[in-house]
């Protein structure tokens, strides 16, 4: 999952039907932070890619996600934080 995050759209909110279940991704974007909701459905895993220069920039649920060993952290990639992360509900937030 990947955001396109682009000036003047703050709010977005989507989902998608899966046959293992529904895929949900919503965020919302201020001039402060970045937030984005994601649920990954039972059974499934997810590479999402966080709009963030660096991994220490990234929470998830208010912790930095270098600590949280349910999410993988995968590469840096053009101004994106790649993480791996199973099925679940995950608040990712990125502070500006």
């Amino acid at each position: 999952m990947q955001p396109a995050v682009i000036k003047g759209l703050d709010r977005v909110n989507a989902s998608y039907q899966t046959a293992y279940g529904l895929v949900k991704s919503s965020y919302n974007n201020t001039t402060s932070s970045f937030n984005w909701h994601v649920a990954i459905p039972p059974n499934s895993s997810a590479l999402v890619y966080v709009p963030a220069k660096a991994m220490d920039e990234v929470t998830e649920g208010g912790k930095k996600i270098s600590i949280i060993k349910y999410i993988k952290p995968v590469k840096i990639e053009n101004g994106k934080v790649v993480l791996s992360i199973g099925s679940g509900d995950y608040d990712f937030e990125v502070k500006y």
